[in-house]
């Protein structure tokens, strides 16, 4: 495994009973013993391998999920010295479910393998080629990024002094206070105001009309609409982003078509892979001793 993963492994294992920081710890030093069971370095080691690489750094980094790691082995392993104490692994079922674990894992081992050794053409051209004939499913529609203050109005005949409120934000934003501030502090939209009001991108229908009717009308960023009346309340407008309607330039869309290309390529390659391998046309099939064989099965399973 990488030598520093494993400098690493040397360092957290030092929190074992009998292992310092200063000693060195070879791939047979034994880190827990139990009835039936001794877990190793090495055991350790090729258990955080089993892991996608950045579960494996956040194990490493995190002395807690390490050990819980540590102790799900050993667990583990502790069971299936039981089983065998209790001769589970001489059932003839688990005998052949044990095999075919390991035919599984060495099919996906010999794919893995085909698609590592696997030579990727160039598939630029043929990126621009389906860029080009499917230019639609890259069009962009206008769309909006804002943020919000919302001043709740809860009575009828307080709607003026709401509107007055607003109208006065809006002085001191105009005057340099900070919008999302504000909004912290006195936007009623539970949903945003933690995040300084924003509402992220939103295209046309998202809104309430004179919500986005107000929205799409600004260009600038930091440019303000309100006080804007909807039936949530009074609010104040600021524009983060406008982005007119478009269609994403090739350079931005390449990399998601050429990993789709990629992707069906390999996917292609390994099916016509595994067909040639897996030729029956290379077996020999005792058709009786099938025949008999599905006799049987239909006489026990229909007579139970």
């Amino acid at each position: 495994m990488p030598r520093n993963i494993f400098s690493l492994l040397i360092l957290l294992l030092s929190t074992f009973p009998g292992v310092n920081a200063s000693q060195s710890v070879s791939d047979a030093h034994v880190v827990i013993v139990g009835p039936g069971v001794e877990i190793t370095a090495e055991h350790v080691a090729l258990e955080l391998r089993t892991f996608a690489p950045g579960q494996q750094r956040q194990i490493v980094n995190d002395a807690d999920m390490f050990h819980q790691m540590v102790n799900t082995l050993y667990r583990r392993a502790r069971m299936a010295v039981e089983a065998e104490e209790r001769g589970l692994d001489d059932d003839p079922l688990m005998r052949y479910r044990i095999e075919r674990a390991r035919r599984d894992l060495l099919v996906d081992a010999a794919r893995n393998a085909f698609i590592e050794t696997l030579e990727m053409p160039d598939f630029t051209e043929l990126a621009h080629e389906r860029y080009r004939a499917n230019r639609d499913q890259h069009r962009v529609a206008e769309r909006v990024h804002a943020r919000h203050i919302l001043l709740s109005v809860q009575e009828e005949d307080g709607k003026a002094e709401r509107v007055a409120q607003a109208d006065a934000l809006m002085d001191r934003i105009r005057a340099g206070k900070d919008f999302e501030d504000l909004a912290r502090e006195y936007s009623d939209d539970a949903g945003s105001s933690g995040s300084g009001g924003d509402l992220g991108f939103f295209e046309r229908g998202r809104m309430v009309p004179a919500f986005e009717e107000a929205a799409f009308a600004l260009r600038e960023p930091g440019e303000l609409a309100g006080p804007v009346e909807t039936r949530f309340g009074i609010h104040i407008i600021q524009l983060v982003e406008y982005q007119d309607a478009h269609t994403r330039p090739f350079e931005e869309v390449r990399e998601a078509i050429e990993a789709r290309i990629r992707a069906n390529y390999v996917r292609s390659e390994l099916t016509a892979w595994t067909r040639e391998v897996t030729d029956p046309a290379a077996a020999t099939v005792d058709n009786d001793a099938l025949e008999g064989l599905l006799d049987d099965a239909r006489r026990r399973l229909n007579t139970d």
